[in-house]
């Protein structure tokens, strides 16, 4: 599917879609990677159209209905009525795999859903306990501020400075 050149894929969708995505806008509870959820959602909600509204009990009884009516034109050598019997079942079947079809493409969806949550959950979480250069430095200065001040044995202030400064010029090992 084309990107739009701000990499939203809105402009894309068709108008149906389009609508259901523009619902997701106004939902302020979705995290930052908010135009793949909006989009995973509407995806799933366009599929909600696609489920058959009859519980498969219903199509036991449709195909039961067909079968019935197959014989009865078996028994009366009615070629008409066994074709119309094999539609009849056949427009079941087909409902009952649409459904299946959209069901999975639910449960993909909401998969799809989850571990883009669960993504930028990490993220803002690696956000959040980041520490950027300049705070560091700060915090540094502020620590070597309160170390000068309290000691005052010049060898002993001397040593802890060149430890933090070998500390900070030590590349981190990971």
């Amino acid at each position: 599917m084309p990107q739009t050149k701000s990499g939203r894929w809105s402009k894309d969708l068709p108008t149906a879609l389009a609508a259901k995505y523009a619902d997701m806008e106004s939902d302020d509870t979705l995290l930052s990677l908010r135009d793949d959820i909006r989009l995973s959602d509407a995806l799933m909600r366009a599929n909600f159209a696609k489920l058959a509204t009859g519980e498969s009990g219903e199509a036991w009884l449709l195909m039961r209905k067909g079968v019935d009516a197959f014989q009865l034109a078996i028994d009366r050598e009615d070629l008409a009525g066994l074709n119309k019997a094999i539609r009849d079942m056949r427009d079941v079947i087909d409902l009952r795999v649409a459904h299946h079809a959209a069901e999975n493409e639910i449960r993909t969806g909401l998969e799809q859903r989850r571990k883009l949550i669960e993504t930028e959950q990490k993220l803002t979480l690696q956000g959040e306990n980041a520490i950027s250069v300049e705070k560091l430095m700060l915090l540094i200065t502020a620590v070597g501020a309160i170390i000068r001040s309290n000691i005052h044995d010049a060898p002993t202030l001397s040593k802890i400075q060149n430890e933090i400064s070998l500390l900070i010029s030590t590349p981190e090992t990971a």
